[in-house]
C-alpha cells in the first residue's frame, strides 16, 4: 500500500477512536490483500508524529497505544470549550495513588501504615472508578485483603508509556508543577469556594471523653496494668490521672508524671524511648479492654452519627489517641463497618503538635478539602476546645467528670451529655433553643447562629 494512503487511513482510525490504539490494534483493521505489515504501521506512525510536530495537536504514544491529543501548552484556550470545571483531586488521594504506584502490589493497611492515617473508602472508590488502580490479587493473611496495582489507564491519563517514566519520589513533591491538569485543591482555594456558602457538610469528632468516656475506666486502668507488668510500683488514681490530663497524649503523660513526681527515677536510658515502650504495652491492655465491650459510647452519640449519615453529612475524627485505639473503639461499639463511615481518621502522631495546637483539625479539613465554615467540631476538654477554636471551628462540648470545671469560653454550647429523646441534656453554657437532646436539627441551629 502507498505510504501516503496508509498514513491517511491511520489518521482516520486514530481520530475516530475513543481510546488509544496500539500497533496490534491498528494492524487488525487491514486485510491480507492490503499488503500492510506491523513495521509499515510503525513507520507510518513515526512519519505522522513528525508531520504534526508544529501543529496544535500531537500524535502521542502512551501505555495503551497511540492517540491524537491537543498539546499541553494550549490547555488554557482548549479548556474554554467546557463550562464545567474538571474534577479536582486532594493531596490525600494523590499520596494514596503514589504509594500504590511505587509499592504495588500493596494493601490498604500497608498504605495506612506509611501515611499514618486511615485511607478513606471514598479515595479507594474514586481511584477504582477512574480506573487508575485495580485489584490485582489478595494477600494470603487473615481476611485476605485486596492488593492494588496501577493500570494502563493511569499511564494513559498522565501521558506515560510505561512505569519507567513515572517521576521519582523527589519529583513527586512538586506534583502541582508536574501535572497541572490535576488542579490540586489548596486550603486557600477551599476558603474562597466556601466563602459564599456556609452549608454544614461535615462533623468532626474527638474520641476520648467525647465519643466514649474512656479516660477514667479505660486508659487509666490500662496504664496501671502496663505499670504492673513492668514491675513499677506506680498507681494512677482517679484524682492523679485527672492532673495528668493537663497534657494530651499517653507518652506525654508518662513523661509529665516522671518529671513532676519522680525526679530521681532512672529510666535506664532515654526517657522518651522508655515512655514510648511503656505506652505500647498500655495500648495493648487498652485494646484488650475495648474488645470486651467494657467501654460503651456516651448517650446520644450513636444516634447522632446515624442521623448524620442519613442526612448525607461527611464524618471525620481528630484525636491525639492512636489509630488502633480509634479502630478498636469503633469496631467494638458500632461494628467493623463503621470504620468506613469516617472519611478521615486523623489520629496519633500524624501531626507534630498535638492539641491544644490546631494542627490535627487543620490537617483533617485539608484532607476533606473543607473550610471551617462547613464543619462542626465535638470536644470534651480544655485542650480540645482550644484546638478546635484555633482551627476556627464551631464547637459543641459535652463535659465529663474530669472536664466539668474547665473553661470552655468560645464554644458554641456546653452540655453535660448529648442526651437522648428519653433523657435530655443539661445546658451548662449557651443556647440550645427548643432542643432537649443533640440531633441534626440542633446541630443546624447551632451552625446557623
Amino acid at each position: 500500500m502507498d505510504s501516503n494512503k496508509l498514513q491517511n487511513i491511520l489518521d482516520a482510525l486514530l481520530l475516530s477512536a475513543d481510546k488509544p490504539l496500539s500497533v496490534e490494534n491498528l494492524f487488525k483493521f487491514f486485510d491480507e490483500e492490503d499488503l500492510v505489515n506491523r513495521q509499515d504501521i510503525r513507520n507510518a506512525l513515526e512519519n505522522l508524529q513528525k508531520c504534526n510536530a508544529d501543529r496544535g495537536f500531537e500524535l502521542k504514544q502512551v501505555a495503551s497505544g497511540y492517540r491524537y491529543q491537543t498539546r499541553e501548552e494550549y490547555k488554557h484556550w482548549v479548556s474554554k470549550h467546557w463550562d464545567e470545571r474538571p474534577p479536582r483531586y486532594s493531596r490525600a488521594l494523590l499520596e494514596t495513588l503514589a504509594l500504590i504506584v511505587y509499592r504495588q502490589p500493596t494493601t490498604r493497611a500497608e498504605i495506612e501504615d506509611i501515611r499514618g492515617v486511615a485511607v478513606s473508602s471514598n479515595i479507594i472508590k474514586t481511584l477504582l472508578e477512574r480506573e487508575w488502580v485495580r485489584v490485582v490479587g489478595h494477600k494470603e493473611m487473615p481476611g485476605r485483603p485486596a492488593m492494588y496495582g496501577s493500570t494502563r489507564q493511569f499511564l494513559d491519563y498522565f501521558n506515560l508509556d510505561s512505569l519507567d517514566q513515572v517521576p521519582s519520589l523527589s519529583e513527586i513533591q512538586d506534583i502541582e508543577k508536574l501535572y497541572p491538569e490535576l488542579d490540586l485543591k489548596t486550603p486557600s482555594d477551599n476558603k474562597q469556594e466556601n466563602k459564599e456558602m456556609a452549608k454544614l457538610e461535615a462533623l468532626i469528632f474527638d474520641v476520648d471523653g467525647t465519643l466514649a468516656d474512656t479516660e477514667r475506666d479505660g486508659h487509666r486502668v490500662a496504664f496501671n496494668q502496663a505499670f504492673a507488668e513492668a514491675t513499677l510500683d506506680w498507681d494512677w488514681t482517679v484524682e492523679l490521672y485527672g492532673e495528668l490530663l493537663s497534657v494530651t497524649g499517653g507518652k506525654e503523660r508518662i513523661r509529665l508524671y516522671i518529671e513532676k513526681f519522680l525526679q530521681d527515677f532512672d529510666a535506664g536510658g532515654d526517657v522518651q524511648e522508655f515512655a514510648a515502650n511503656l505506652h505500647k504495652r498500655k495500648t495493648h491492655f487498652y485494646l484488650e479492654l475495648l474488645k470486651t465491650g467494657a467501654i460503651p459510647l456516651r448517650p446520644g452519640v450513636e444516634a447522632l452519627i446515624n442521623e448524620a449519615r442519613e442526612a448525607g453529612l461527611r464524618l471525620a475524627i481528630a484525636t491525639t489517641t492512636t489509630p488502633a485505639n480509634v479502630t478498636y473503639l469503633l469496631t467494638a461499639t458500632l461494628g467493623e463497618e463503621s470504620n468506613d463511615w469516617f472519611e478521615v481518621i486523623a489520629a496519633g502522631d500524624i501531626v507534630p503538635a498535638k492539641k491544644p495546637a490546631p494542627d490535627i483539625y487543620t490537617w483533617a479539613m485539608e484532607q476533606m478539602e473543607l473550610s471551617p465554615d462547613a464543619c462542626m467540631a465535638f470536644e470534651d476538654s480544655l485542650n480540645g476546645v482550644k484546638s478546635s477554636l484555633a482551627a476556627n471551628l464551631k464547637t459543641l462540648i459535652t463535659v465529663n467528670g474530669y472536664t466539668k470545671d474547665d473553661d470552655f469560653s468560645g464554644a458554641a454550647i456546653v452540655l453535660d451529655q448529648m442526651g437522648t429523646a428519653e433523657e435530655g441534656f443539661k445546658v451548662l453554657e449557651g443556647d440550645a433553643g427548643e432542643h432537649s437532646y443533640v440531633n441534626m436539627a440542633m446541630i443546624d441551629y447551632l451552625h446557623n447562629k
